[in-house]
């Protein structure tokens, strides 16, 4: 996802290709482990587990994709395929993203626990239905967009005068990319951040009676990064790809976003552990009381 098409200096090519290969398979290991230890619990999950469990899934997916995206980068129908998956794993990505978000709304916004008959399943047809009708009417009306798309690389030992070029089975069609691509993940990052700032005050409310104390407000910046990271907010890098943020956007986009899958592992590890040890901290309390009696 880049919003200019300013090339990219060639000499950056090879740590940017590193990271991302190195990123894309860690995340792709870890976001395996997470789908599995979360289906192995699923008996006992509830529906915010559930899509968790489908985020990790679409992450992992998204990863597969884009280390393939290169390897049939000829024009062809395998090379149409596999870029019309690549987009299809993106919306669909970006799409449970916003799930997490509006779930996070209902959790959080919610006085009275209200029941929606099938909650699950009918966001498994918006994070996963949604995107495959988008895509397959693309490839029905026009399947050309898809192809070798050729990323340009400008030669900084020719003062950016010489362009070199690397392909990847992507989207070719620049309206198709505008609107479908950076619109789409545009509004799904919009939501999630305005989501974000709203949690944020909600728990500043909810602590502003209680005393600060350390362990307290570590936990809480512990929140903050979490939430952070399970909203996707570092996707709306994408739009700083232009002038003098076009470097250091490069890398930040690279990194957070190859890793993204270590993170949601890292997370769902902390909220794991969170978990065990109030339940830990209730059987002795428990405890307690019934030896008191």
């Amino acid at each position: 996802m880049q919003l200019s098409p300013a090339p990219v200096p060639a000499t950056l090519l090879a740590p940017l290709l590193y990271i991302s290969l190195v990123g894309c398979s860690i995340s792709i290991v870890a976001s395996l482990l997470t789908v599995l230890l979360q289906f192995y619990a699923r008996k006992q999950s509830d529906s915010t587990t559930r899509i968790h469990m489908n985020l990790n899934s679409s992450v992992l997916l998204l990863n597969v994709a884009f280390l393939l995206s290169p390897v049939w980068a000829v024009p062809g129908s395998a090379c149409t395929v596999l870029g019309a998956t690549l987009h299809y794993m993106l919306l669909s990505c970006l799409t449970w993203m916003a799930i997490e978000g509006f779930n996070l709304y209902l959790l959080l916004g919610r006085v009275y626990n209200i029941y929606f008959r099938r909650y699950v399943l009918k966001l498994c047809a918006v994070g996963w239905g949604v995107p495959a009708f988008l895509v397959l009417l693309l490839l029905a009306t026009n399947s050309s967009v898809y192809g070798p798309h050729r990323i340009p690389l400008s030669d900084s030992q020719r003062n950016g005068t010489d362009f070199q070029n690397m392909s990847i089975c992507w989207v070719r069609n620049p309206g198709v990319h505008s609107v479908l691509v950076m619109g789409y993940g545009g509004l799904m990052s919009l939501f999630n951040l305005v989501v974000l700032v709203w949690a944020l005050r909600v728990l500043r409310r909810l602590r502003v009676q209680e005393k600060p104390p350390g362990p307290r407000a570590c936990r809480d910046t512990v929140t903050v990064l979490g939430l952070t990271v399970l909203l996707g907010t570092t996707w709306a890098l994408a739009f700083f790809s232009f002038g003098v943020f076009l470097l250091p956007q490069l890398f930040l986009f690279t990194i957070f976003n190859s890793f993204y899958g270590f993170f949601l592992f890292l997370w769902f590890c902390s909220q794991r552990c969170r978990a065990e040890a109030e339940a830990e901290a209730e059987m002795e309390a428990f405890s307690s009381s019934q030896a008191m009696q």
